[in-house]
């Protein structure tokens, strides 16, 4: 991670890395993760849209391991 003063602050002998820190770290490990899926979610973008919300949902849970990205999958079939 970058160095910049509102990201890691010198505490001492150590470092705390800053809420701002937290987030940004977390979300570049999601894309990690989400790019070890990609032929997963490629797949899925090739589900016809008449299919219901429910058996996407099903599907999203069958083949998604990771709960962060299939809470992100599910979330967005709701609307």
């Amino acid at each position: 991670m970058v160095k910049r003063t509102r990201d890691i602050r010198g505490n001492g002998p150590g470092h705390k890395i800053t809420s701002w820190g937290s987030i940004v770290y977390d979300t570049l490990q999601t894309l990690k993760r989400a790019e070890n899926l990609s032929w997963i979610l490629l797949a899925l973008e090739t589900i016809p849209d008449d299919i219901s919300s429910k058996e996407r949902r099903k599907l999203i849970e069958a083949l998604i391991p990771d709960e962060d990205i299939r809470k992100i999958l599910v979330k967005k079939c709701q609307f």
